[in-house]
């Protein structure tokens, strides 16, 4: 019996049977990533802090490095008291050894003056007395047991001078019979009979 062309899988709006079906699984599998995607990308966006900043960037400037002398260049000279230790170049604080006094320190005088009377004394007994409330103990020591033989013949001569002090130090000079001039420095010394000490005793050049 023949068939009726209007009857059977002819007929139908589909593909025909047996007909290639790979088009649609490949369709579904790419969406199906995409959708992975897009998923994975929406969970990091949540995720991350949302306090988070970047760390600030700390810039680090280098300074100059300060000039360094020349080798063989003198420093600015400083004014020096004569017999005394010259002051540094920093600014001095007040009531230092480089502050000059416009007056005379009180005992200065009085302290050179029995100074010289022991150091010109042949007596040793009567040299140690007078050298004790005048001399430091340094120059006591190397004075104490002078030879008299050793010792100037000349006398003082005229007032003795006060030509410097300060504060914690202090210079006078004596002129003497045979025209020489004796400096001592003098230290201050509060516990002192006078004030002040001899502390260096030399012929002024």
């Amino acid at each position: 019996m023949r068939n009726n062309p209007l009857d059977g899988p002819g007929m139908g709006y589909g593909p025909a049977a047996g007909g290639d079906r790979r088009g649609s699984p490949v369709v579904t599998l790419v969406l199906a990533l995409v959708c992975l995607v897009l998923a994975a990308t929406l969970a990091v966006v949540l995720l991350r802090p949302s306090g988070q900043t970047a760390a600030p960037v700390v810039t680090v400037t280098a300074s100059a490095a300060a000039p360094t002398p020349t080798p063989g260049t003198p420093a600015p000279a400083s004014p020096t008291v004569a017999g005394s230790t010259a002051p540094s170049a920093s600014p001095t604080p007040s009531g230092t050894d480089a502050t000059l006094r416009a007056d005379e320190p009180e005992g200065v005088r009085a302290a050179a003056t029995t100074f010289m009377r022991g150091w010109l004394e042949p007596k040793k007994a009567v040299r140690v007395q007078l050298l004790q409330v005048s001399a430091t103990d340094s120059l006591l020591d190397r004075l104490a047991d002078v030879d008299p033989a050793k010792l100037p013949d000349a006398k003082p001569k005229g007032d003795l001078v006060v030509p410097s002090a300060s504060d914690f130090a202090a210079v006078a000079d004596q002129k003497m019979s045979d025209g020489t001039t004796v400096r001592m420095e003098l230290v201050y010394e509060p516990a002192s009979r006078y004030g002040w000490l001899v502390d260096t005793v030399g012929p002024l050049e």
